[in-house]
Protein backbone atom coordinates (compact mmCIF):
# COMPACT_ATOMS: atom_id res chain seq x y z
CA UNK A 1 0.00 0.00 0.00
CA UNK A 2 1.51 3.39 -0.92
CA UNK A 3 0.90 6.72 1.07
CA UNK A 4 0.46 10.17 -0.45
CA UNK A 5 4.33 10.71 -1.00
CA UNK A 6 4.24 7.21 -2.45
CA UNK A 7 6.48 5.83 -0.09
CA UNK A 8 5.76 2.08 1.31
CA UNK A 9 3.49 2.14 4.38
CA UNK A 10 4.32 0.78 7.68
CA UNK A 11 2.85 -2.27 6.85
CA UNK A 12 5.51 -2.94 4.52
CA UNK A 13 7.85 -2.14 6.87
CA UNK A 14 6.16 -4.92 9.61
CA UNK A 15 6.48 -7.48 6.46
CA UNK A 16 10.44 -6.87 6.36
CA UNK A 17 10.88 -6.90 10.23
CA UNK A 18 8.94 -10.17 9.82
CA UNK A 19 11.10 -11.90 7.14
CA UNK A 20 14.32 -10.71 9.15
CA UNK A 21 12.53 -12.63 12.05
CA UNK A 22 11.95 -15.42 10.32
CA UNK A 23 15.72 -15.73 8.88
CA UNK A 24 17.07 -15.04 12.32
CA UNK A 25 14.75 -18.36 13.69
CA UNK A 26 15.88 -20.63 10.99
CA UNK A 27 19.48 -19.25 11.05
CA UNK A 28 18.95 -20.30 15.22
CA UNK A 29 17.45 -23.90 14.33
CA UNK A 30 20.28 -24.44 12.40
CA UNK A 31 22.76 -23.52 14.52
CA UNK A 32 20.81 -25.07 17.56
CA UNK A 33 20.96 -28.89 15.76
CA UNK A 34 24.28 -28.26 14.75
CA UNK A 35 25.62 -27.44 18.24
CA UNK A 36 23.34 -30.44 19.67
CA UNK A 37 25.08 -32.72 16.89
CA UNK A 38 28.76 -31.24 17.71
CA UNK A 39 28.61 -31.23 21.71
CA UNK A 40 28.78 -34.85 21.42
CA UNK A 41 31.49 -35.14 19.43
CA UNK A 42 33.37 -32.21 20.17
CA UNK A 43 33.12 -29.29 22.17
CA UNK A 44 35.57 -27.10 19.75
CA UNK A 45 33.30 -27.44 17.02
CA UNK A 46 30.33 -26.55 19.12
CA UNK A 47 32.40 -23.09 19.82
CA UNK A 48 33.37 -22.53 16.28
CA UNK A 49 29.74 -22.82 15.58
CA UNK A 50 28.76 -20.15 18.03
CA UNK A 51 32.07 -18.00 16.49
CA UNK A 52 30.25 -17.96 12.95
CA UNK A 53 26.81 -17.36 14.37
CA UNK A 54 28.11 -14.01 16.13
CA UNK A 55 29.97 -13.41 12.53
CA UNK A 56 26.67 -14.02 10.47
CA UNK A 57 24.87 -11.48 13.19
CA UNK A 58 27.49 -9.12 13.29
CA UNK A 59 27.56 -8.91 9.42
CA UNK A 60 23.52 -8.48 9.46
CA UNK A 61 23.89 -5.40 11.98
CA UNK A 62 22.26 -7.38 14.96
CA UNK A 63 24.67 -6.11 17.28
CA UNK A 64 22.52 -7.95 20.54
CA UNK A 65 22.92 -11.26 18.98
CA UNK A 66 26.14 -11.46 17.60
CA UNK A 67 27.37 -9.67 21.32
CA UNK A 68 25.39 -12.66 22.77
CA UNK A 69 27.54 -15.13 20.66
CA UNK A 70 30.92 -14.20 21.21
CA UNK A 71 30.09 -13.69 24.56
CA UNK A 72 29.03 -17.39 24.99
CA UNK A 73 32.15 -18.73 22.78
CA UNK A 74 34.63 -16.95 25.27
CA UNK A 75 32.61 -18.60 28.16
CA UNK A 76 32.32 -22.35 26.25
CA UNK A 77 36.49 -21.65 25.43
CA UNK A 78 36.78 -21.82 29.27
CA UNK A 79 36.07 -25.21 29.48
CA UNK A 80 38.33 -26.80 26.81
CA UNK A 81 40.89 -28.74 28.04
CA UNK A 82 43.96 -27.76 25.87
CA UNK A 83 44.86 -24.08 26.51
CA UNK A 84 46.90 -23.40 23.40
CA UNK A 85 43.45 -23.72 21.34
CA UNK A 86 41.21 -21.96 23.93
CA UNK A 87 43.82 -18.92 24.20
CA UNK A 88 43.40 -18.57 20.27
CA UNK A 89 39.76 -18.82 20.45
CA UNK A 90 39.51 -16.04 22.99
CA UNK A 91 42.06 -14.03 21.97
CA UNK A 92 40.27 -14.41 18.22
CA UNK A 93 36.49 -13.52 19.66
CA UNK A 94 38.31 -10.54 21.53
CA UNK A 95 38.97 -9.24 18.42
CA UNK A 96 35.74 -9.97 16.98
CA UNK A 97 34.08 -8.08 20.12
CA UNK A 98 36.24 -5.20 19.44
CA UNK A 99 35.73 -4.83 15.98
CA UNK A 100 31.52 -4.71 16.81
CA UNK A 101 32.52 -2.11 19.90
CA UNK A 102 34.06 0.02 16.81
CA UNK A 103 32.06 -0.51 14.23
CA UNK A 104 28.71 0.53 17.15
CA UNK A 105 31.03 3.50 18.11
CA UNK A 106 30.58 1.91 21.21
CA UNK A 107 34.02 1.59 22.84
CA UNK A 108 32.88 0.85 26.53
CA UNK A 109 29.60 -0.85 26.43
CA UNK A 110 29.57 -3.51 24.02
CA UNK A 111 32.54 -5.45 26.33
CA UNK A 112 30.56 -5.03 29.96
Amino acid sequence: MLNKVGDFSSSQKSWNRLEKSKLYFRLLNRFYMRCRYSILERHEKSIGLRKQMGEKFMHSGDTWLAKHFFLSCLQASKKLDDQNKATKIQAETHCLLAFLARENNDTMGILQ
